[in-house]
Order: C-alpha cells, then sequence, then structure tokens
C-alpha cells in the first residue's frame, strides 16, 4: 500500500498550509532474483566463443525505484503536481541512470481533469506512456519491448515540457519537446553564443483509444541531432494494439525505425546501432491467467533491417505468482537469435525473482 503523508509531516522543506488535499506519496519498487545468461559469438576468424554467467540480477520484472508524488489543491479543478523518482540497484544499492538522484522522473507541472495536464523536467515520452502502455507484460520482456518506443537507446529526456490530455471518449493525446536530450538545460547553459542547435533536441507525439478491452495506440519519436553531429536525424513510428479476451489478452506491435539504434541482447541491456537506412520490428505476445494467482506470458519479436539484411528474433516466456496484492514471485526465460544482428550469435537468459510494491 502507498504511503501517503501530509506534506508538512514528511520534510520541513515541504512546509506549508497542509490540507487533506495536499499531499505527498511515498512509493517504490524492490526487485531482485537469480538469473543464468549464455551467450554465443563468433569472432572475425569465424572462432566460436561461449561465456556463461550466473549471480543476481536487479529488476528483471519492475526496475527498482523510489519516488515522491505530491499535488496540492489550487481551487477551480488545477492542482500543482511534482514527481521525484529515483531508480537504483537493489543488489550493490548504487543508484541508476547514470547516478543521476532522480534520474528516472524530475517534473513539476500543472493539471486538471478538464485541460489535462503540463509537465515540465526529465520524463519518459508519450510514446512510451501511451504505446508502450499497451504493449507491455512487464520488463522481463525487455528483449522484446526494448526493441520498442524509442528511436535511441533510451525514453527518457532531459529538458522536456510535455502536455497529455484528459480523455475524450476515450481519445487521449500527449505532445513532448526536449531542449537539450542529456544534459545541460539550454536555459541554464553559459556558453557563450550557444543556440538550441548546439544540442540534441526531441519530439514526440501520440494517441491512444481504449475502450472496454480494446486499446490502440500510435506514437511518433524523432531526435534533432545538434548542428556539429553530421549523422542522420533518427525517426520512429510505432504502433501498438491489445484486445482482453478475459481467457487471454493479445497485444500486437511494429515500429519504424530510420537511422536509430535497436536493442539487441536479450536482457535490454546492450543496443546495436545500424547503419541501416531503416529497421521494421514487429511484436506478438499473449497472457493468461493461471490458477487463482497466477499469470503466464509470452513474446516474441523480429527486427528486420533489411538493406543490410540483418535480422534479430527474440522470444520470451514468463510466469509470475502472487504471494500479496503488493508482493510476487517471478520465473522467466528468453532467446535471442542472430544477437547483436549478427547471423549464428545466439543470447538465452533463465532466471527467477522477487518484486515488492510499496
Amino acid at each position: 500500500m502507498k504511503k501517503t503523508l501530509l506534506a508538512a509531516a514528511l520534510l520541513a522543506g515541504f512546509a506549508g498550509s497542509a490540507q487533506a488535499a495536499n499531499s505527498v506519496t511515498l512509493y517504490g519498487i524492490v526487485d531482485t532474483g537469480l538469473s543464468y545468461q549464455y551467450v554465443k559469438t563468433k569472432d572475425a576468424a569465424g572462432d566460436t566463443h561461449s561465456t556463461n554467467q550466473f549471480g543476481l540480477r536487479d529488476g528483471a520484472q519492475s526496475g527498482s525505484r523510489w519516488g515522491l508524488r505530491g499535488t496540492e489543491d489550487l481551487g477551480d479543478g488545477l492542482r500543482a503536481v511534482f514527481t521525484l523518482e529515483s531508480g537504483f540497484n537493489s543488489n550493490n544499492g548504487k543508484s541508476g541512470q547514470g547516478g543521476r538522484l532522480f534520474g528516472r522522473q524530475a517534473t513539476i507541472g500543472l493539471a486538471s481533469d478538464a485541460w489535462g495536464q503540463i509537465d515540465f523536467g526529465r520524463q519518459i515520452t508519450t510514446v512510451n506512456k501511451y504505446v508502450g502502455g499497451i504493449v507491455n507484460f512487464g520488463s522481463i520482456y525487455a528483449p522484446v519491448n526494448g526493441t520498442f518506443f524509442s528511436t535511441g537507446d533510451t525514453t527518457r529526456y532531459d529538458n522536456q515540457i510535455q502536455y497529455r490530455s484528459p480523455s475524450f471518449g476515450g481519445i487521449e493525446f500527449g505532445v513532448g519537446y526536449s531542449f537539450n536530450n542529456d544534459g545541460v538545460s539550454p536555459g541554464n547553459s553559459s556558453a557563450s553564443g550557444a543556440k538550441n542547435s548546439d544540442f540534441d533536441r526531441e519530439l514526440n507525439a501520440a494517441i491512444k483509444y481504449a475502450n472496454g478491452p480494446l486499446a490502440v495506440a500510435v506514437g511518433y519519436d524523432q531526435i534533432y541531432l545538434k548542428k556539429a553531429d553530421p549523422g542522420k536525424d533518427p525517426k520512429a513510428l510505432i504502433v501498438g494494439a491489445s484486445y482482453d479476451f478475459e481467457v487471454v489478452a493479445l497485444q500486437l506491435g511494429y515500429q519504424h525505425v530510420k537511422h536509430g539504434a535497436q536493442f539487441a541482447l536479450n536482457n535490454g541491456s546492450e543496443a546495436a546501432l545500424l547503419d541501416a537506412d531503416s529497421v521494421n520490428s514487429y511484436l506478438v505476445g499473449v497472457g493468461a491467467p493461471l490458477g487463482a494467482n497466477g499469470n503466464i506470458y509470452g513474446q516474441w519479436s523480429l527486427s528486420d533491417a533489411k538493406d543490410k539484411e540483418k535480422k534479430s528474433n527474440a522470444f520470451t516466456v514468463g510466469y509470475t505468482y502472487d504471494l500479496s496484492k503488493r508482493t510476487n514471485l517471478y520465473v522467466y526465460g528468453n532467446y535471442t537469435q542472430d544477437y547483436l544482428y549478427i547471423k549464428d550469435q545466439k543470447a538465452a537468459q533463465a532466471g527467477i525473482g522477487l518484486r515488492h510494491r510499496f
């Protein structure tokens, strides 16, 4: 259960006129387990090499995190909101996202049930929120989902303004723009003569329709490279759909990327940047209840860079068992064929873990 505290009671720095509608929520996830990974590669001479690793793995189902989420009632249906979310490795206590204090999210904004919400700061894209919310059984399936939702090897961007609409008969939309994908805010830059074109920028937009068991979303993501970068601007079109038949849930995904990075390792931790003009990726996922407290899942994805004749297939199966409303066990296995888009290279992984949400 999430712990909701009055702002003034949580920290003196939040001191103010505390009311029932003005609160700060402490929340988080701790996820850790055991994992075995096998990778088979070939060197330039064609000789085969294999590596095996066994040990603790953090965040196989959900990245470990803790966060603060706050709201203040400003009257007339308007609210001030903020979210500060920090990722960490539960096995060694180190901060994630390159050691950032609030690397998963750091935003402040205004929200209204009538006109939507606008947030400022580091956050995931609207594409990830809308399409990723549909085509996602959990980050156990990072090898599959990692191919989706972004032109690069991240779905979070710094210095972002993002607007998300309320629901209009099941239709929602959002748009975001980052003035600098990863670094100092241009508004705080002291560099003499610095222009916006001196920074990598990013545009994302998505629309979603949800009605009963059906959900469909379409998103677009583009990075505008700084003028000093001679490369071509990465861009992606992403489509996701799901339908819950009650006895089984089906998910479908498609992404077309130009000049972007693609995840290829079966745990989603390594990206391969192809010089292919474009890459098409496809995803199929199914999930079904198994017993009173269990769920079983499976996903397959294919990334196909046709102009370079490179492909990569990923297959994943998993099972979760709820010990309570907040704690569950999980097991999973996945296999990647043509690992890192290199023919006949393979990677496989299996693991078991424990996740607790608070």
